[in-house]
């Protein structure tokens, strides 16, 4: 592989003192020419120990105040050195071969990028197991790629103009559709699912979490035709129109309104289990599987909306 391109390898932290060590480690561990990768780690202004566990481990790093994770990745970006830029979540482990498989399947030109699915941890809890309930088992062309795992060529990111820096999160999302429209394939390979090792454990950071990634919706959905915008906006409103006819005894009314967002956690749960297969899914994961996709709207919903009105996580 003395031929290999070299690769930059962009890691955004932001409070990531129980991963950021196996992260690491994980990319140490490529087995990817030593002199043809470097890794950019870029600190978000971690308040926890972050900063002494990549000391410890010997790594440089830079610190990048007060951006959204698009302006980090990009900041990371704008020091690389590679032909090759991907990005990998500080939360994410790789696989030894990542960045060789990463590598190898951008030499078709038709690639846009490439990257990974998410896998659970080797011992997830039930509020993991019952919102992770599928994970990819094939490669195939997608129509968009997360960012905790992914790869581009550095003059496809640079002519794209980099990620959205003004959005708190769907960033990925909206320069996945920006390469689509160039006519570039979005491939997903299963040899690019990185171990997501932080993934909500409980309900309150279940809540956050969906609260931050709607609460730029309006900035980063692809069109009125994204299907989780239009369920998240018959929810809300359906539900706020259920609260209101209740005040107002127009129970006839409400009846109705209260079928509509309940219907929709119930398609997106039977969505997600019919893909799977209904005898592969436990009635525990059944149940908490609806149970978190009504809490996933209702967090949705709120942050769609509360987004809409100011950017509550404005630094």
């Amino acid at each position: 592989m003395i031929d290999s391109p070299y690769v930059s390898v962009i890691v955004p932290i932001y409070n990531e003192e129980k991963y950021v060590r196996s992260c690491l480690e994980s990319l140490f561990s490529q087995c990817y020419p030593k002199d043809r990768y470097e890794i950019i780690v870029v600190d978000n202004g971690s308040t926890d120990d972050t900063h002494q566990i990549l000391d410890d481990i010997g790594i440089d790093y830079k610190v990048f105040m007060g951006g959204k994770v698009g302006a980090v990745r990009n900041y990371g970006e704008s020091l690389a050195k590679g032909d090759i830029v991907c990005f990998l979540d500080a939360d994410c482990v790789a696989p030894l071969d990542w960045i060789v498989n990463g590598v190898k399947n951008l030499q078709a030109p038709e690639i846009g990028a490439t990257g990974g699915a998410y896998l659970l941890r080797s011992n997830p809890n039930w509020v993991e197991k019952s919102w992770v309930i599928k994970t990819p088992v094939e490669s195939e062309v997608v129509d968009h790629l997360v960012g905790g795992s992914l790869f581009l060529r550095r003059s496809d990111f640079n002519d794209l103009g980099g990620f959205d820096e003004k959005i708190n999160a769907g960033e990925d999302t909206k320069l996945s559709h920006e390469i689509s429209k160039r006519g570039y394939v979005l491939y997903q390979d299963t040899k690019l699912a990185v171990t997501h090792l932080g993934y909500p454990t409980n309900i309150f950071d279940f809540l956050k979490r969906q609260f931050w990634h709607s609460s730029s919706f309006f900035k980063s959905k692809k069109s009125w035709r994204d299907r989780t915008f239009l369920l998240t906006l018959v929810f809300s409103v359906s539900f706020a129109l259920f609260i209101l006819l209740s005040i107002f005894s127009l129970y006839f009314y409400s009846l109705f309104c209260f079928l509509f967002f309940v219907f929709v956690p119930v398609l997106f749960t039977v969505k997600k289990v019919w893909s799977v297969g209904v005898a592969d899914v436990s009635l525990n994961v059944l149940f908490g599987a609806l149970f978190l996709n009504f809490l996933y709207f209702f967090s949705r919903s709120l942050g769609m909306w509360i987004g809409l009105a100011f950017d509550p996580f404005k630094k």
